[in-house]
């Protein structure tokens, strides 16, 4: 029972239907000790990408547009999962998970508009 008063406190400021990353340790003596991390970097992407889900074929077709604003403030929400970790590294590993979901990233926020009118 004290697990899940202590999830729920823990929980209790992020919104419901966010996926958050949860590590349970048990050990020997039927003690445990867990610990929180954020929502994994896809669900950041597609949430700011506006998707349902990735592309189907990443390479041959787009899913979406996302700019380089949004990955770096997904950057600085995944930079508390890896401690002492410099956001460049992470925008990097952002950039090759778009990659692979097929979600296009642009350099400027503008260019995100002007590229979904243009495939409409």
């Amino acid at each position: 029972m004290a697990f899940c008063k202590d999830f729920n406190a823990r929980t209790a400021n992020h919104k419901e239907g966010t996926p958050l990353r949860v590590t349970v340790r048990v050990y020997a003596d039927k003690s445990h000790d867990w610990a929180l991390g954020g929502p994994p970097a896809t669900w950041l992407i597609k949430r700011a990408a506006g998707l349902e889900r990735a592309s189907m074929r990443p390479g041959h077709e787009a899913a979406g547009v996302v700019s380089l604003k949004h990955l770096y403030a997904i950057a600085q929400l995944k930079a508390a999962d890896a401690p002492g970790m410099e956001l460049r590294p992470i925008v990097t590993s952002l950039l090759s998970t778009c990659r692979s979901m097929g979600v296009r990233v642009v350099s400027r926020p503008q260019d995100v508009t002007t590229e979904v009118l243009q495939e409409v």
